[in-house]
C-alpha cells in the first residue's frame, strides 16, 4: 500500500489528529532537506493562493446572487 503523505523518496507526513499540524519522518541517506523544505513551502504557498482565490469567489458570488 502506497504512503498517501508521502512527498518524495526518504521523507513521508503523518496527519496529527485534530491539528493543523504534521509530523515529518525524514530518512537521512534518501533525503535532500533544504531541497524538500523548498518544495513543501512552494505548495504551502499554493494552498494560501487557492483558499484566497476560492474565498473571494465564494464572496463574490454570494454578492452576485443578492
Amino acid at each position: 500500500m502506497a504512503n498517501l503523505y508521502r512527498s518524495r523518496e526518504g521523507l513521508s507526513a503523518r496527519p496529527i489528529a485534530n491539528s493543523d499540524e504534521i509530523q515529518l519522518r525524514i530518512d537521512p541517506v534518501h533525503a535532500d532537506l533544504d531541497e524538500e523544505i523548498t518544495g513543501l513551502h512552494k505548495k504551502v504557498t499554493m494552498l494560501k493562493t487557492a483558499q484566497v482565490i476560492y474565498t473571494d469567489a465564494m464572496k463574490a458570488r454570494l454578492i452576485y446572487s443578492l
